[in-house]
């Protein structure tokens, strides 16, 4: 993040270096679905061919000495470890890069990341480490932080620019000096990533149920995919659940413990009991 600072161990500070994670994830994610999205229009294979070669030259992820996952090339000291910016976590969220089951030692140090920042933050910061938590499979860290960004928030509070602890105005207005629809948005993506989470071919139904909610019902929630389910819940678990496919394929699905595969047809409804 150009607003979070690395301290070199010369001294010297910056804001910007080669080799940042968040720009790799970014650059990872776009090569990935370029060539996703050339195959599947059967198109520009040497192409296809040139970014695979640079996407398997570009840097892995790296795991600091304090076992965070590095935000720079170098394992520097952050000028601020509780700083609100965690834009190395790209990966784990929205990207599909670091995940529990498919990279259990990055997401560790995904998880040792947050921990040393903090729950302290901003308001679109915490919308967005509701997101992150709720990848990570941590229903009690999901909740907590969902809960911290509902807590109600006078306006006067925020005349003092100071402030930057987040939360709700009266209007459901995310909290922060100047507002930042971003709190809203995260609030309301990390209640569905708790719920349910789809990388487009490995779907998983509540991942991060917090046990304030052992019972419930969702609705006409959209997946990757192309998808669209309908979730009832009890004790826990999956009760109910359907599952329609806008387009032909394969989806693997994980509930209660179980792990199936559905093979769909062009607007095909499963059924899940």
């Amino acid at each position: 993040s150009p607003e979070a600072d690395y301290i070199t161990d010369k001294g010297y500070r910056g804001s910007s270096f080669y080799g940042g994670t968040a720009d790799l994830a970014i650059i990872r994610e776009l090569f990935k679905n370029t060539i996703k999205g050339a195959k599947a229009l059967g198109i520009d294979n040497d192409y296809q061919q040139q970014l695979q070669s640079a996407l398997n030259r570009l840097r892995p992820y790296h795991i600091g000495k304090r076992g965070n996952l590095m935000e720079w090339y170098h394992d520097w000291e952050d000028q601020d470890w509780h700083h609100r910016h965690q834009s190395h976590l790209l990966g784990l969220y929205p990207f599909h890069q670091i995940s529990v089951n498919k990279t259990p030692e990055l997401a560790a140090a995904a998880t040792k990341t947050l921990e040393i920042k903090g729950d302290n933050s901003t308001g679109w910061s915490t919308g967005w480490r509701i997101n992150l938590w709720a990848r990570l499979h941590r229903a009690d860290k999901a909740y907590q932080i969902y809960r911290k960004l509902l807590t109600y928030v006078s306006p006067e509070v925020y005349k003092d620019s100071k402030h930057r602890s987040g939360g709700t105005y009266p209007n459901l207005f995310d909290a922060h000096p100047p507002f930042q629809i971003d709190g809203n948005f995260g609030g309301t993506a990390g209640v569905c990533e708790m719920l349910m989470q789809c990388d487009g071919e490995t779907m998983h139904l509540l991942p991060a149920l917090p046990k304030e909610w052992p019972a419930g019902e969702i609705k006409g929630i959209k997946a990757r995919g192309n998808y669209e389910i309908n979730l009832v819940w009890n004790n826990g678990k999956v009760s109910k659940a359907s599952i329609t496919s806008k387009n032909a394929g394969n989806l693997t699905v994980k509930y209660n413990g179980k792990l199936k595969t559905f093979s769909f047809k062009a607007g095909e409804t499963k059924l899940i009991k």
